[in-house]
């Protein structure tokens, strides 16, 4: 079995080129699996993705009616 390495992708040309920082490119190389590298990577995208999801939580209870069954109780 192959260890293949593992690259971040985006929609646009945001991350620095490996050969030449002043280009950008869509692909950020993390290494192969495993490596200290990748594993920051994976924990660094999953503490964002929770970030985005308490943000989304928060948004819906600020919209949601429940919000104003609290409001008069204060």
């Amino acid at each position: 079995m192959r260890n293949v390495g593992y690259k971040l992708q985006s929609t646009s040309l945001i991350f620095p080129m490996a050969t030449d920082s002043q280009k950008k490119t869509k692909y950020k190389y993390l290494g192969k699996g495993g490596s200290e590298t990748h594993i920051n990577a994976v924990e660094k995208m999953t503490r964002r993705n929770l970030i985005d999801e308490l943000e989304r939580v928060f948004h819906s209870l600020q919209e949601s009616p429940v919000r104003y069954l609290f409001r008069w109780r204060n």
